[in-house]
């Protein structure tokens, strides 16, 4: 089983997943809290992906400004304008991911349910 690699997977085989928001926990010492984040002006969230046959994978950057507080990574996003650049293979796709402009991003604190792969319901994403 021979590893593709990331560069021949940005180049041409790219996608994108939408959301409206993601998780990302917060590490103290063995304790993980779990925080929402979603755009700060309410729009869909496009991540930046690759995929290989029937898997594909979000591409993680260095975290921007106050999420660095809670996570070291963060997915790549972009905005609805800029996912059919993003698509277009003859783009350089690494080129394009550096340049593009960051939506910015809240985020809160949520209830730990949602570490319990049984619990599926909207108060997941309430604050607490």
């Amino acid at each position: 089983d021979e590893k593709i690699s990331f560069k021949k997977l940005i180049k041409n085989n790219r996608c994108v997943a939408v959301a409206d928001g993601f998780y990302e926990r917060k590490r103290k010492e063995k304790e993980k809290t779990p925080y929402y984040f979603t755009r700060a002006d309410n729009k869909t969230i496009f991540f930046a992906a690759i995929f290989n046959g029937d898997q594909f994978c979000l591409i993680t950057e260095e975290s921007k400004d106050k999420i660095k507080e809670i996570h070291h990574r963060q997915p790549v996003i972009l905005s609805q304008n800029e996912v059919n650049s993003y698509l277009n293979i003859e783009l350089q796709g690494s080129a394009f991911l550096n340049n593009r402009k960051v939506p910015d991003l809240i985020f809160y604190e949520v209830s730990k349910d949602v570490n319990k792969p049984t619990s599926n319901s909207a108060y997941l994403i309430q604050p607490v």
